[in-house]
């Protein structure tokens, strides 16, 4: 999971993956272990996070969306709640 997200954002930005590691000074046998489905170490994850200005959740497959840390990416207007008790129908909203 972790390597394949790691070679679509390398992708993306034009590079190959090994390219990127060497920028990073992460080493050849670290990606050898991605490779073979090895979670990266904290470190490692906040780099490779940072350089493609991505969340960690991201990476790790936790979410399909890749800047969900951001909160300017999420916006909510209103929320409506909508409950039927005894065949009547009563709604709720809050801005």
């Amino acid at each position: 999971m972790f390597w394949e997200k790691f070679q679509y954002l390398a992708e993306l930005k034009g590079m190959k993956p090994h390219a990127v590691l060497k920028e990073l000074k992460i080493s050849s046998g670290s990606a050898n272990n991605w490779k073979k489905g090895t979670i990266p170490n904290g470190d490692a994850l906040c780099k490779v996070a940072d350089y493609f200005n991505c969340s960690v959740d991201y990476l790790l497959g936790r979410t399909d969306f890749p800047n969900m840390d951001k909160k300017e990416d999420i916006s909510i207007s209103k929320i409506t709640i909508e409950i039927t008790i005894n065949g009547k129908r009563y709604e709720l909203s809050e801005k």
